[in-house]
Parts: structure tokens; C-alpha cells; sequence
């Protein structure tokens, strides 16, 4: 039988509950309680009408990683899911932060930018990775780039296009120089 956090991602997003599915059964709650939890942030900035509404929706969230309880179906089970370490604050912090960025509208640099995809689905991904039981750190570490010059030109180029991929999938606003 299917959780309720269950339910809601495989409503919302179905895509990473089949993914859960492979996790092994004591480990899928505390991923799956990830998934809604990055469901619920994600969506702040859609549901709310100016960006200073969504800000207020991921601070609600913020002060519920934080630990204050707020009866909610899924800020309960991410409650318990933190309280028993199944999941870590400070990853959960860093998803809030790197949404904060994408209603904020700007992000002002290509390292601003890399710093928003490892924090947003580079921490999602190193938090199902803690969720299933990695501890290593090399194994969760982002990826290094080598840096000769013909690198940089590719990593550069890369770059340009998933920042306007980004930006337009989120709305925000790519500087010229890029």
C-alpha cells in the first residue's frame, strides 16, 4: 500500500517516484518525503502571484527544516524524517536557498549560476543520494572541470546554453555578458 507522502509524488511527480521505487524499502519514505518536500518548494514560486509571496512560502519552509512543527502533509513526515536523521538540514537548507535564487529572477554570474545548479539539482541529488545511505564524501562531491584553455572554451560555451535553457525554464534573466 502507498504512503500518503507517496501518493503525492506520484501525483506530482511521477517520474521521480518510479525512480523511488528501485530504492530499497527502508530507505523509499525518506526519499520520497525528499521528492515532496522539493515538490512543495518548487512550486512556491508557481502558485504565488508576486515573488515576494513565494519568498514568504520557502521562508515557511525554511523555519520547518528548521524545527518548528506546522501541521502539514508534508511537513509532518519531513519533521520525522529529520528528527530520526533520515534526512540532513543543512541539504534541505541549501534546496530552499537555491529556489530563493530562481524567484529572485537574476543570477548575475556564470559562478553565481553553477552555484545555484550544484545547490538545486545537484543538492537534490546528493540528498537521495545521503537519503539511500551514501556517506562517502568523495562519491556525493560535485564534479571538478579540468581547466586548459580548450575546456574552458567548451565548459563556457555549455555553459551559455544551460543558462538560457534555465532561464527559460525559471524566468530569470541571463547577463549579456555571458
Amino acid at each position: 500500500m502507498l504512503s500518503p507522502i507517496g501518493e503525492i509524488v506520484r501525483r506530482h511527480d511521477p517520474d521521480r517516484f518510479l525512480t523511488a521505487l528501485f530504492a530499497p524499502p527502508e530507505r523509499r519514505e525518506a526519499l520520497l518525503t525528499l521528492y515532496a518536500f522539493n515538490h512543495e518548494i518548487a512550486r512556491a514560486r508557481e502558485v504565488a502571484s508576486q515573488p515576494l509571496l513565494a519568498l514568504i512560502r520557502l521562508q515557511w519552509w525554511r523555519e520547518v527544516v528548521e524545527g518548528e512543527a506546522k501541521p502539514h502533509e508534508v511537513a509532518t513526515p519531513l519533521a520525522e524524517a529529520l528528527a530520526e536523521g533520515r534526512l540532513a538540514r543543512p541539504d534541505l537548507l541549501a534546496l530552499i536557498a537555491a529556489r530563493e535564487t530562481e524567484v529572485e529572477g537574476e543570477i548575475a554570474t556564470a559562478d553565481a549560476w553553477r552555484d545555484w545548479l550544484f545547490a538545486g539539482a545537484g543538492g537534490l541529488s546528493v540528498a537521495a543520494g545521503q537519503a539511500l545511505g551514501v556517506t562517502s564524501p568523495k562519491r556525493s562531491a560535485p564534479l571538478t572541470v579540468e581547466t586548459s584553455a580548450e575546456t574552458m572554451t567548451t565548459r563556457k560555451c555549455c555553459s551559455r546554453a544551460c543558462a538560457t535553457a534555465a532561464a527559460m525554464r525559471s524566468s530569470a534573466s541571463i547577463p549579456s555578458a555571458w
